[in-house]
């Protein structure tokens, strides 16, 4: 007999009381939350109509697709809808993803990531014939990175029209640190989805019940499985790492990304965009390029947050200049405070009077202007300082209850 969706939602409901951490209790290694699913999930959603939003990052911990592990689970994906980049992660930054079929499998892929779909409301269209909605995407623990921006609309969409959101959840990589400014009402972008945390130290899982608890109007059936044996200061500790984008193609670059991110959006600054050292490497044109001594400089400011460099340069093919810099090296992500560090980059170049133009979407990065204003003059430190650290203070307070790893998050306030 056919199920109608109705029956279907009284079937699961009962699923979303259930406390996850005592079903995994028994169990004492880490597990990601695509590999901890419970048996009795699986029985009450086996005859729903999933769509799966995933890309290249929804592996679990032997490298095995999502896609094929919950097929082999007989579960019923009927779609596969993928964000930015693409199924496999290679599509360039900012470019259109196109619809397309699973080769292996012959789902359908349906784009997220296109002109009608990309920062605006996700229609009833591309989730017709969907019972729910599985999210299962490794985050890169900073805002500007638009996975979050995906999970975000889906959540929304599936509250709007009534399907079921299940979150499969998975480490943030850049462990427990909490930083920056939060999303100004004025600048909200598909880069700046929401007022959270420049570096957020949440989960996608936590994300999610935040977003949904906080910011969405109609609340989504939402459900998070959880990681067993996580704890927040680990970051991605020993899981496999896997590309995240072809700019953010190891931890490394990930790591980087965390601080260097904003300066990717400044003028003549170069971050490696497009090669295989992006976001671990500071460079500037050769012929504009700082002293010995102010290069020494900026090594000293990087080694306080704990960040080994070394002389670097390269030939810049598109401006077919020469570069040259630091190359870096991150020994534990925990020791480095992202925001401050970007700040004391741009403070030291603005020192060195090196003309810096900001480009239009960095605003959207930082989430307000308030850090170009000081930049330019135009904002005292001390304001600056104290809306961050207001913001700060109130987001962290807001988000404990829904918190489900230890330990808390630790903020980073400016000084």
């Amino acid at each position: 007999m056919k199920q109608t969706k109705a029956s279907f939602y009284l079937k699961i409901t009962s699923l979303f009381i259930i406390s996850l951490s005592t079903l995994n209790s028994a169990k004492t290694e880490f597990s990601l939350g695509l590999e901890n699913i419970p048996d009795e999930f699986i029985e009450k959603i086996k005859h729903a109509r999933i769509g799966l939003i995933t890309n290249q990052t929804g592996k679990d911990q032997s490298g095995n697709r999502n896609i094929d592990i919950l097929r082999a689970k007989h579960l019923n994906l009927t779609a596969i809808l993928v964000p930015e980049h693409g199924l496999d992660g290679t599509i360039p930054a900012g470019q259109e993803v196109l619809n397309t079929v699973d080769k292996k499998t012959g789902i359908p892929i349906v784009s997220l990531y296109k002109e009608e779909t990309r920062g605006k409301d996700i229609t009833k269209d591309i989730l017709k014939d969907l019972d729910v909605l599985i999210f299962d995407i490794q985050d890169s623990g900073t805002r500007h990175y638009t996975y979050v921006s995906t999970m975000f609309d889906t959540l929304k969409a599936a509250g709007k029209f009534g399907i079921s959101y299940i979150i499969l959840d998975r480490p943030n990589p850049l462990g427990h640190l909490m930083e920056g400014p939060l999303v100004d009402a004025t600048l909200h972008s598909f880069v700046s989805i929401a007022p959270i945390p420049l570096r957020h130290a949440m989960t996608i899982g936590e994300l999610g019940w935040f977003f949904n608890k906080h910011l969405i109007e109609k609340q989504a059936k939402l459900h998070v499985i959880k990681m067993n044996g996580y704890n927040r200061t680990y970051g991605l500790k020993d899981t496999p790492f896997t590309m995240l984008s072809p700019n953010i193609a190891s931890l490394k670059s990930c790591h980087g990304y965390s601080f260097l991110g904003l300066l990717s959006a400044m003028n003549p600054v170069d971050v490696g965009l497009t090669t295989d050292q992006a976001f671990q490497i500071i460079l500037l044109p050769e012929r504009i390029s700082l002293s010995k001594a102010q290069w020494k400089e900026l090594r000293r400011i990087l080694k306080k947050y704990d960040i080994q460099s070394a002389p670097y340069k390269r030939y810049h093919s598109k401006n077919k200049e020469t570069y040259t810099g630091l190359k870096l090296k991150i020994s534990n992500i925990n020791n480095v405070h992202s925001f401050m560090l970007s700040l004391d980059i741009m403070d030291f170049f603005k020192k060195a009077q090196l003309q810096c133009s900001f480009a239009p979407i960095f605003d959207k990065l930082t989430g307000t202007k308030a850090v170009r204003l000081y930049l330019q003059g135009t904002m005292n430190r001390k304001i600056l300082t104290h809306k961050i650290n207001t913001n700060l203070k109130a987001f962290l307070t807001k988000v404990k209850p829904l918190l489900m790893y230890d330990p808390i998050p630790q903020p980073v306030f400016m000084s």
